[in-house]
């Protein structure tokens, strides 16, 4: 028996020195492990191991906190250098999208492509059907001269005689020589002369004229800058069309470009410059956030004696002003087991966060003590001046607890509200 159970302790000695050894393994600081491994006993060494390891994670644990507190300072001072490369995509993609719009306007080979295209596309909507059942008018790129002189032929033929007599009454029109294209373009003169006598003097005439002014400026100023290398005396309308489309894709162009640019301030719209501070938020405020997540709602109570048992409950609302301020109100009774004296009030009272998960507590207090005896019936205000520490801690999702230690400067025994001036306030609060 003796035997066994000598196995059995040099086992668990073993086990927990190779235990120990193992843990020693683990990550601690040089002068930690240099104070374990001194230690010859498994047991001692596995306590201060434990000890130690303790105390290096906490510092580890620092150590962490203030890099990436370091690192969020960073990331907010280098919105300087945001807000310069946001300027410079900005100034970069406005330079790309105009040279393109450039060098599709100085292309000459894509203008003159769109000029024939247009071309065919006039051809096509201009060639009436007809011009296939006249059997003399051959369908080649002479038809439209052919068809114009085959119809001056049938107008000879069969409206000649009708034609003189209206030119004869016409006056200025000599048609003693036969009617011959000199008569007929003297009529369309003539035309023009009354018809423009005739529109002379309207409103609407006058702003047709001007617009017309205008185009020809435009036409003459295009045809100078050598962008349309075709004869300007066939085709003013094409080129205006053709112009009309160039603009066109123009504003398409730096459409994308505009749009493309709104993306990116759209992106970086929370990235404050340095140069004008006038719309920056500051790290710990709440602005734009709506006042229901902002608003605390909650209760304390305070044990005031023991024995007999004298409880101060108080509800509370609170205000959130920051991230680390908060304000409200208090509405305080007490409840005691002898109740020949009534205690109430209300509280004013501001938070101030100084560390994680605690808090530095003032309080400003006015409390109403009435007698209820019949041998005595008086009442008396008694203010109160509270600041101390509290910590926070959380409970639920959105419930959160507290525990505050606060010194009253303005203690009196002789009032007869509170016994010391050392107060302990337990409390809750629901916050988003």
């Amino acid at each position: 028996m003796k035997p066994i159970l000598s196995l059995f302790i040099v086992l668990c000695f073993y086990n927990l020195s190779a235990q120990s050894e193992r843990i020693t393994d683990r990550i601690l600081s040089e002068k930690s492990i240099n104070k374990v491994n001194a230690i010859e006993d498994p047991v001692k060494k596995l306590k201060k191991y434990k000890k130690l390891y303790s105390k290096d994670s906490a510092k580890q644990a620092k150590k962490e906190r203030k890099y990436w507190r370091n690192k969020a300072d960073s990331l907010l001072h280098s919105s300087d250098t945001n807000t310069q490369l946001l300027d410079s995509v900005d100034a970069q993609v406005s330079e790309v999208e105009l040279n393109k719009v450039t060098k599709i306007t100085n292309d000459s080979s894509f203008f003159n492509v769109g000029v024939e295209e247009g071309k065919e596309v006039v051809n096509k909507i201009e060639k009436p059907a007809e011009v296939d059942l006249i059997t003399d008018i051959k369908p080649d790129s002479t038809w439209d001269d052919q068809l114009k002189n085959k119809a001056k032929e049938e107008l000879n033929k069969t409206e000649k005689p009708v034609l003189a007599q209206e030119l004869m009454s016409i006056e200025g029109i000599d048609i003693t020589s036969g009617i011959d294209s000199a008569n007929v373009s003297a009529v369309e003169q003539k035309g023009k002369q009354l018809g423009k006598e005739t529109l002379n003097n309207t409103d609407e005439f006058k702003e047709l004229n001007n617009a017309s002014e205008q185009s020809e400026t435009m036409k003459e100023e295009w045809l100078g800058q050598g962008e349309l290398p075709i004869d300007s005396s066939g085709i003013d309308e094409e080129k205006l069309k053709n112009r009309a489309k160039e603009q066109a894709m123009k504003l398409a162009t730096e459409q994308a470009g505009f749009s493309k640019i709104g993306r990116l301030k759209s992106k970086y719209s929370k990235i404050v410059n340095s140069n004008d501070l006038s719309s920056a938020v500051k790290r710990n405020s709440l602005e734009g956030e709506p006042i229901g997540d902002r608003l605390i709602l909650g209760g304390n109570f305070t044990i005031v004696e023991s024995n007999p048992l004298v409880l101060d409950l108080t509800g509370s609302i609170g205000y959130k002003l920051s991230k680390k301020w908060v304000i409200g109100l208090q509405a305080s009774h007490r409840i005691a087991e002898a109740d020949s004296i009534s205690v109430s009030g209300g509280r004013l009272f501001a938070n101030y966060d100084i560390a994680k998960n605690f808090f530095f507590a003032s309080e400003i207090e006015m409390l109403r003590k009435k007698y209820k005896s019949e041998e005595l019936s008086r009442e008396d205000w008694i203010p109160g001046l509270f600041a101390g520490i509290g910590r926070k801690f959380k409970v639920f999702k959105n419930l959160n607890g507290q525990v505050a230690l606060l010194y009253n400067f303005t203690h009196d025994n002789s009032a007869g509200v509170y016994n010391k001036p050392l107060v302990v306030r337990f409390g809750f609060n629901i916050s988003k």
